[in-house]
């Protein structure tokens, strides 16, 4: 994870969603209901729970499918279905998108058998950012100033800090606004040597979310934690 699919997938949603009548984007996630996720779609595409005199909660699978079918009908729809882990996710539900005009599904996934779903030219494997790219990414998280410019006596441990991140987006942009509000080098050493200790133990996008968990105060600690307690 981290490496930017969410948000290149919700970026393209937001600019192309104005072309299709019917739109709805979905996090599935790891756990998840079928029925559950037929009615946020069903609410997303424009759903009007006064057009029937059963109430969605009432409905059943059949019934949401149905439904999906009916408000899709000679429609162009852009669905986007976000963290999917399993192929069955697709297969539960793409009966209900029969008959679609010029319709796009999307999916985004960590794993290779859930993206064999699409085809080869269908199938977008994005690649951790070269090290240009990532500097300039966490320069413009870390340095405030004009430009976003990386002061010359930060460039050492900043590059060294970048290479950790190892070209991951979300690790870039987390430790660059941790650093942002600390401009003493010494901070920033002592930053990369807990890294490197984190390092050892995690991922590269999990040790630094340790990293930035443990710079909160104990009072936000505690609020993440109670937020932690919610399904996703």
């Amino acid at each position: 994870g981290g490496i930017g699919k969410t948000t290149l997938v919700s970026n393209v949603y937001e600019r192309e969603k104005v072309n299709f009548p019917a739109h709805a984007r979905i996090v599935v996630s790891q756990i998840y209901t079928l029925d559950a996720l037929l009615r946020k779609l069903l609410w997303k595409i424009g759903y009007k729970e006064q057009q029937l005199s059963a109430g969605i909660d009432k409905m059943d699978i059949h019934d949401l499918k149905e439904e999906i079918k009916k408000i899709l009908k000679n429609s162009k729809c852009l669905i986007v279905l976000d963290d999917v882990w399993e192929q069955n996710v697709y297969f539960q539900i793409h009966d209900a998108f029969q008959n679609l005009l010029a319709s796009r599904i999307i999916i985004t996934t960590r794993k290779d058998h859930v993206a064999a779903l699409a085809s080869s030219t269908h199938h977008l494997e994005l690649q951790p950012l070269g090290k240009p790219d990532a500097f300039e990414l966490f320069c413009r998280r870390a340095f405030y100033n004009k430009g976003h410019k990386c002061p010359k006596e930060f460039e050492t441990i900043a590059t060294s800090i970048v290479d950790r991140c190892h070209g991951l987006p979300l690790a870039i942009v987390t430790i660059g606004s941790l650093l942002s509000s600390r401009p003493q080098i010494e901070v920033w050493n002592h930053t990369y040597n807990q890294l490197r200790s984190e390092l050892s133990n995690n991922d590269h996008v999990r040790a630094i979310l340790n990293l930035s968990y443990h710079d909160l105060s104990g009072d936000l600690r505690n609020c993440f934690l109670y937020c932690a307690l919610f399904p996703e």
